[in-house]
């Protein structure tokens, strides 16, 4: 009798028993999508314009593949931000985005490409970028669907992408502005090359790789000033890592202290197998304690030789091609791989009597952070950003407050990168990516033009833009992406949406991009608008496995994202890697904490089913939800929602804070611990009394 009275006082919840993500999620998001709730200028925008704006730009994702553990961390940690400033009332701005990634498509394509029996000289420049634009068009639409499956309340009105016409514009006007203002130029310097990706690369992209090596002891004979010939009897031995680029040596160095060798200083010895006579020179770089404590110099090929190459007026001949092999010495080592000439050399030097000793050797070489090949050092002529006085404007930026870097640990690292930087090389030896705008005449002039069809003639010469050949090299991809926070709202343009919603709020990406990226937004978002980009930078740490291990394919240790969801569900993914983080450090993802976020959501969605489920029939469908009347509230609704109002009030904290591992602890103790184990056990003994009125 009393279980049939609680049927005809109570609603049956419309909600299935059992919690089915897959069957749930994606109708929301759809909803949501039909709504127009995502744009601030949106239809169902409820946004107070009086209130100021909060804009992220996403960091765009590159455009390679599918999502990763990475990017969900991430866009979970933007979205959160976002939605909260969005229910606070502010117009919110989430832009999203997707990077061409030059050189990391490139790699892709060409393993693609290899596979085919083709290459990317086979195709030529033309039909390979076709090929690449296909291939980014099969994965953009992959990449985006996944970002949407993620739960990213994005204005995808707004989308952009690094290489669309909005970009292209900004990187050619970017560069004629810097090149007008003398902080582009031209020059042959030395850069890092990579033989495996034919292209330079910055320091940032070579990976210091501790190894155990070779050190060679080799003698050089010297020449006797009579005969103008090698005397055999009277050496000096010096120390290598490197044989192969004694093809290169135009000097031996000593230290201007070292007893041993103050006799032979001005001395000539002879180049082996090259027959090159070079000077022996005093110079302080040299370590005394470092092998023999004579060293080879070879100015075209190693950063530390090329400065002394400087200071002494040394020549600097090249030995090596684009794909590492040797070239232009006239010995029989051309057209050796660097490794089979290094072979061959030594075991010439062993057959001559001139190969002392090989011993092992701790050493760090440079690889490249895409291919893995070792970095080669190589005289190539660059363009380069001077870096100088940017860095200035950003260290400025940090030290003043005007942006702050969380967490602040970062900062001391910020400085001691900024105020010991180097000139950024932007030329990239490839095609896919924005190709600089520089054209160069048969007199040796250069000309940098904004304009999308090139310029119309020579700026010093006049010469017809017929006569004029552009520069084949494109820019690297750090520096459209380093447009990123203006060029999408419509710069060099002065766009409503530039002036409504920059400079932006918060950039939030990774630590280990710190330099990559967030340095050289802030130092051409200074120079080019003016302006900070951004009032805080949000670093967030890397997602590792359970024993702390980095992720990656060849130890099978990666975790799926769109896998998660399948079977966990997109708010069950987003609370885990939230769970426990804490800005610049990284967290551990395993099934024990994906096994705690799921029973959360299950916990959720058994909530509001009981609480759907326990609607009174003499409440309509779909009838207003009022705040009751505190007249007819007793003890354990007035501390229900004194509880609610605490748990809202350390959410705001923890936000404002960028504490989003406290604010998921505070939530998930607010609702589980309180309103489930506490004010729904309430709710269910008062609906369970026939004598109280509903």
């Amino acid at each position: 009798m009393a279980g049939g009275a609680r049927r005809d006082r109570v609603v049956v919840s419309q909600l299935p028993k059992a919690y089915a993500p897959r069957d749930v999620e994606g109708a929301i998001y759809e909803r949501w999508l039909a709504a127009d709730v995502f744009a601030p200028d949106g239809a169902g925008s409820t946004a107070d314009p009086e209130l100021p704006t909060f804009t992220i730009i996403q960091p765009p994702p590159n455009v390679t593949g599918s999502l990763h553990l990475g990017h969900a961390q991430r866009t979970a940690v933007e979205d959160l931000m976002i939605r909260h400033a969005r229910m606070r009332g502010h117009r919110t701005l989430f832009l999203p985005g997707l990077d061409h990634a030059s050189i990391a498509a490139q790699f892709v394509l060409d393993g693609i490409l290899a596979g085919e029996g083709e290459s990317r000289l086979s195709l030529g420049r033309e039909r390979y970028l076709e090929r690449m634009r296909e291939f980014v068009a099969t994965t953009r639409e992959v990449m985006l669907a996944q970002q949407r499956r993620v739960g990213a309340s994005a204005d995808w009105g707004r989308l952009r992408y690094t290489m669309d016409e909005g970009s292209a514009k900004a990187v050619r006007t970017a560069f004629k502005r810097l090149f007008d203002a003398g902080l582009a130029y031209r020059t042959e310097a030395l850069v890092n090359w990579c033989p495996g990706c034919r292209t330079s690369v910055s320091d940032l992209e070579v990976v210091a790789t501790p190894q155990t090596g070779t050190l060679w002891s080799v003698r050089y004979h010297l020449v006797d000033p009579a005969t103008a010939r090698p005397d055999p009897s009277t050496t000096i031995t010096i120390a290598t890592t490197r044989p192969e680029t004694i093809l290169g040596d135009t000097a031996v160095a000593v230290h201007p202290d070292d007893a041993r060798y103050a006799a032979l200083v001005g001395r000539t010895v002879r180049i082996p197998f090259v027959d090159r006579d070079v000077l022996i020179i005093a110079d302080e770089m040299v370590e005394r304690d470092f092998g023999t404590g004579a060293v080879k110099i070879t100015p075209a090929h190693d950063h530390d030789d090329h400065a002394t190459g400087l200071r002494h007026g040394l020549p600097a001949p090249s030995i090596l091609a684009d794909d590492g092999s040797i070239e232009g010495t006239g010995t029989r080592y051309d057209g050796l791989d660097r490794s089979e000439a290094r072979n061959a050399i030594v075991a010439d030097l062993d057959r001559t009597g001139d190969l002392v000793s090989a011993t092992a050797h701790e050493m760090v070489i440079g690889r490249c952070q895409r291919s893995h090949d070792v970095i080669e050092p190589r005289l190539k002529t660059q363009w380069f950003i001077k870096t100088g006085p940017l860095a200035d404007r950003a260290l400025d930026a940090t030290r003043s407050g005007r942006t702050r870097i969380l967490p602040e640990r970062f900062e001391k690292t910020w400085e001691h990168w900024l105020t010991n930087i180097r000139d950024w090389n932007v030329s990239r030896q490839l095609w896919w990516g924005h190709r600089i705008p520089a054209w160069y005449c048969p007199d040796g002039h250069v000309t940098v033009s904004a304009s999308e069809i090139g310029p119309d003639a020579c700026d010093e010469c006049g010469r017809p833009a017929t006569d004029l050949r552009q520069d084949p090299d494109i820019f690297d991809t750090w520096f459209s992406s380093g447009l990123w926070p203006w060029s999408t709202l419509g710069w060099p343009d002065e766009t409503a949406d530039l002036a409504t919603y920059y400079p932006t709020a918060v950039m939030e990406t990774g630590y280990d991009i710190i330099f990559f990226w967030v340095a050289r937004m802030m130092m051409l978002g200074l120079e080019l608008t003016g302006r900070e980009p951004f009032h805080t930078v949000y670093l967030s740490g890397l997602i590792r496995d359970p024993e702390g291990q980095k992720m990656s394919k060849t130890k099978g240790n990666v975790v799926d994202p769109l896998g998660i969801i399948d079977s966990a569900g997109a708010d069950a993914l987003r609370f885990a890697v939230i769970h426990g983080a804490t800005p610049g450090n990284d967290q551990r993802f395993g099934p024990a904490r994906l096994e705690q976020s799921r029973n959360f959501a299950n916990k959720l969605w058994n909530a509001t089913r009981f609480v759907t489920g326990a609607r009174p029939a003499t409440i309509p469908d779909g009838a207003p939800r009022l705040s009751p009347d505190s007249r007819h509230m007793g003890p354990a609704e007035r501390w229900l929602l004194s509880r609610a109002a605490a748990a809202t009030e350390a959410a705001d904290t923890a936000i404002a804070g960028f504490a989003f591992g406290e604010l998921t602890r505070a939530l998930y103790e607010a609702i589980w611990s309180e309103y489930c184990d506490w004010g729904l056990e309430l709710a269910k003994v008062r609906l369970a009394d026939e004598r109280l009125d509903v």
